[in-house]
């Protein structure tokens, strides 16, 4: 079976200042030789501090992936195996709280809608980018 090529979206949230790429298609090598080329071979994962190679090893049998990177600048990242939008949400969704996170918003009562409405519009600005060119 072929594996599709990565194909990549970035978008660039003035909000909280965040670089974010999604990843669709490949598999876990193409995925760990895009970010050797673009960080590094020693890239770790900001958010667990653990090497990419091993939190890339995690995401294999899910088909999916969030994680960001500090270096040589910050950069949040989805990857998802196929274009499928439960996937797709359920990687977002972990987005929106790592990059809350990141700027130092802890989930509460008080803060979930900033989540739900952050959530919502990046889940959105992929959707229109990611779902709706291909139609």
């Amino acid at each position: 079976m072929r594996i599709p090529r990565l194909k990549k979206i970035r978008l660039k949230d003035p909000l909280y200042q965040s670089d974010i790429v999604v990843l669709v298609g490949g598999d876990t090598a193409s995925l760990r030789r895009y970010l050797h080329r673009k960080h590094g071979s020693e890239v770790r994962t900001y958010n667990k501090n653990t090497p990419c190679d091993e939190e890339i090893g995690i995401g294999e049998d899910s088909g999916g992936l969030q994680f960001h990177v500090k270096r040589p600048q910050e950069t949040f990242y989805i990857w998802v195996a196929i274009k499928d939008i439960d996937t797709m949400w359920h990687e977002v969704y972990h987005l929106t709280h790592d990059i809350l996170f990141a700027r130092g918003i802890i989930y509460s009562d008080s803060a979930e809608d900033a989540f739900a409405y952050f959530g919502g519009a990046l889940f959105a600005q992929i959707y229109k980018k990611l779902f709706m060119r291909s139609q």
